[in-house]
């Protein structure tokens, strides 16, 4: 959820924050919409694969974001 940020958020006074806090505590540093073209892309790469030779794939990957809406 963190391959993007807000375009007009600066660079942190504190960068560790997240890390400490063990939560992503910055909205604007993580779950940017783009997000999801990216994560849309790594699946058609998947489903390029499947198409090939039949076997499918399965992405894994670890997301925390604050509420079950943006879940899914």
């Amino acid at each position: 959820a963190g391959l993007y940020k807000h375009p007009a958020l600066p660079d942190s006074d504190d960068p560790e924050a997240d890390a400490r806090t063990r939560d992503s505590v910055n909205p604007l540093a993580w779950n940017q919409p783009e997000v999801h073209g990216v994560w849309r892309h790594w699946r058609s790469v998947c489903e390029e694969y499947t198409a090939r030779d039949g076997s499918e794939r399965l992405l894994v990957g670890e997301v925390s974001v604050p509420t079950a809406r943006e879940h899914a």
